[in-house]
């Protein structure tokens, strides 16, 4: 993200607040656990998701876990320039 104050900076998404305020209005801890996990098992070269693994760890930034996310997706993701794993760690710079 490039912004002139970057201590002030957003990330700003219809989609993002959505899945945040799905997870806030979850009703117990074990909902929230299995949300975060259903996320986190995603973040894998194998799966489906691998496009959108970015967003799944800006998700996981909104919630609260941040380090798993970026755990797994160091070891899971793809770390070729052209790969998920460099369009997590761009969302984090």
């Amino acid at each position: 993200m490039i912004a002139p104050d970057p201590e002030a900076a957003s990330l700003n998404s219809d989609n993002l607040d959505a899945l945040a305020g799905f997870y806030k209005g979850l009703a117990s801890d074990d909902e929230r656990v299995r949300f975060v996990n259903a996320l986190l098992e995603r973040l894998d070269e194998n799966r489906r998701y691998l496009a959108v693994s970015y967003f799944m760890v800006a998700v996981l930034w909104r919630v609260g876990p941040l380090a798993p996310a970026l755990q797994q997706a160091r070891r899971d993701l793809p770390a070729a320039e052209d790969a998920s794993l460099s369009s997590v760690t761009s969302l984090c710079s």
